[in-house]
C-alpha cells in the first residue's frame, strides 16, 4: 500500500480489502518506468464486483488555462449508492465552485505524481450522512484522452458499524464537505488543507487535538501533507501569480497564508523551516478556535 501518495480522513480503521486488491491490480499493470497503466489494460471482469463501483474522469482544459474534470462513465453500484449520476457532467456541475476547484486539483495531483490518492470520510450526500466511503482514484493512460483520465473505485459502508458506534449524522463544513465525525467517546478529528494559489497541488490531511500541543508536534503530524507540496512547487514550475500557500482548517473556519518569495525549496527541511512562524500560527489559531468551541 505504500502506492498512496497521502490518506485522509479518518484512517484508523483497516483500509478495505477491496481498495488494497484494487491498488495492487493497477499497480501490477504499470508500464516499464512505473508509467501508469493503459486503460486498455484494466480488464473490467478481472475485478468481479468491483468493476460496477468504478469511476472514470478525463481532463480537460478551462478557459483560464486551468484544468478541470469530466465523468466518462460511472459503475451501476456507485450510481445507486451516491443516487446521482455524475456521467458526461463536470465536476463544477455538479459541486459548489471552491469544492470543485479542491477536488479537480487533487485529481490534477494524481496526474502530475502517476500516485493514486486515498481518503475515507463520511459521505456528504444530503440524507446519507450516516455511512461512510473508502474512495482511491489512480491514473491510466488513454491515447483518446493525452490530458490524463483516472480511474476511481467508492466503496461505501454504514458510518462506524464496524466499531459498533452509533449512527449520528457527520457535521457539515460550508461547500457540502463533512468535517471528521464528533461522535462517541473518540476525540475530535480536524482536517488540514493546503492550496498553492490556483496551482494544482491540494493536499489535506486529518489531525486529533493531540497534534497542537506543541509546534514541534504540530509540524510533524503536517510532514505528509507538506512533503508533497513542497516536492510539486519544487519540481513543477507555478503558474504566474502564485506567490502564496494557503493553510486552513475548514470546519474551524481558520487560516493562515504564508508568502512564497523567501522560502527555500532545494531542501524540504529548509522549506519546513521557512514555514514555521505561519504553522506555529496557524496551531495556535485552531487550538484557540478549539477552545472557543468547547
Amino acid at each position: 500500500m505504500d502506492a498512496f501518495s497521502i490518506v485522509d480522513g479518518d484512517t484508523r480503521g483497516q483500509i478495505g480489502p477491496g481498495i488494497e486488491r484494487f491498488v495492487d491490480y493497477w499497480a501490477n499493470r504499470r508500464e516499464p518506468g512505473g508509467r501508469p497503466p493503459l486503460l486498455s489494460s484494466i480488464k473490467r471482469y478481472e475485478l468481479a464486483a468491483q468493476a460496477s463501483s468504478l469511476v472514470l474522469f478525463d481532463a480537460e482544459r478551462r478557459d483560464d488555462h486551468g484544468y478541470r474534470f469530466r465523468c466518462r462513465e460511472m459503475g451501476a453500484r456507485h450510481l445507486d449508492f451516491s443516487g446521482t449520476d455524475l456521467t458526461g457532467k463536470l465536476l463544477e456541475d455538479v459541486f459548489a465552485e471552491d469544492d470543485a476547484r479542491f477536488f479537480s486539483n487533487i485529481y490534477w495531483g494524481v496526474l502530475t505524481t502517476g500516485r493514486p490518492h486515498y481518503w475515507r470520510r463520511p459521505s456528504a450526500i444530503s440524507g446519507r450522512e450516516f455511512e461512510t466511503y473508502e474512495r482511491v482514484i489512480a491514473p491510466v493512460d488513454d491515447p483518446n484522452h493525452p490530458l490524463g483520465t483516472l480511474i476511481g473505485l467508492w466503496q461505501w459502508t454504514p458510518l462506524g458499524a464496524a466499531e459498533g458506534e452509533d449512527n449520528r449524522p457527520a457535521r457539515r463544513t460550508a461547500g457540502g464537505i463533512p468535517s471528521i465525525r464528533r461522535g462517541g467517546n473518540r476525540p475530535p478529528t480536524y482536517r488540514l488543507i493546503v492550496e498553492a494559489g490556483q496551482f494544482p497541488l491540494a493536499k489535506d490531511c486529518a489531525f486529533e487535538p493531540l497534534a497542537l500541543k506543541s509546534t514541534d508536534t504540530f509540524v510533524e503530524t503536517l510532514r505528509p501533507v507538506l512533503e508533497p507540496i513542497w516536492r510539486g512547487l519544487a519540481t513543477h514550475r507555478a503558474p504566474a501569480g502564485t506567490q502564496e500557500i494557503a493553510l486552513i482548517e475548514p470546519s474551524l473556519d481558520v487560516s493562515v497564508r504564508a508568502g512564497l518569495d523567501a522560502v527555500p525549496l532545494d531542501r524540504f527541511d529548509r522549506f519546513v523551516d521557512a514555514l514555521r512562524p505561519r504553522l506555529e500560527e496557524l496551531r495556535a489559531a485552531i487550538a484557540g478556535a478549539r477552545a472557543n468551541n468547547s
